[in-house]
């Protein structure tokens, strides 16, 4: 084989790995990218959970997580990504996590941790936590479930 086939093929074996994506393993798992993790005094959109797939929903669900005024809308491909956001169940001390978005044949399954219901916090002020992630967009229908954490009393 001449050096110049040598170095060709070479060449194509880096493009072919360029093209694979090391961050989803062959299990289904889809990679993740916090778009916003935030608390806020706005408690309208707790328990939240939801797949965003258009510009006009991400829209509404942005306003409804950080109410008025909500900083700027971050940009979303909508073509390539789809957006899966949670909010806490509890209003006080709550934590929520967005652990693992997984492609299934058919549709979506999304695990998350949530602060379950508590009667050893007390608050003065309700609030929301919420987490938001990227990621590619696949369509078909969404299951989600969540798992229990504590909450993080003080």
């Amino acid at each position: 084989m001449s050096l110049h086939c040598a170095g060709l093929i070479g060449l194509l074996a880096l493009v072919t790995l360029g093209c694979a994506s090391p961050t989803e393993p062959d299990n289904g798992s889809l990679a993740l990218v916090t778009v916003t993790k935030a608390t806020v005094a706005n408690h309208s959109a707790l328990g939240l959970r939801t797949v965003v797939r258009d510009p006009g929903r991400w829209e509404a669900v942005w306003s409804e997580l950080w109410g008025d005024p909500a900083p700027p809308l971050p940009d979303v491909d909508f073509e390539r990504e789809m957006v899966v956001v949670a909010s806490a169940a509890l209003v006080c001390f709550a934590d929520v996590k967005i652990e693992a978005v997984q492609q299934g044949a058919g549709g979506v399954h999304v695990s998350l941790a949530d602060s379950g219901p508590s009667t050893t916090c007390l608050c003065a002020a309700p609030e929301t936590t919420f987490h938001a992630v990227r990621t590619r967009r696949v369509e078909g229908p969404v299951e989600i479930t969540a798992r229990q954490i504590p909450p993080t009393c003080p």
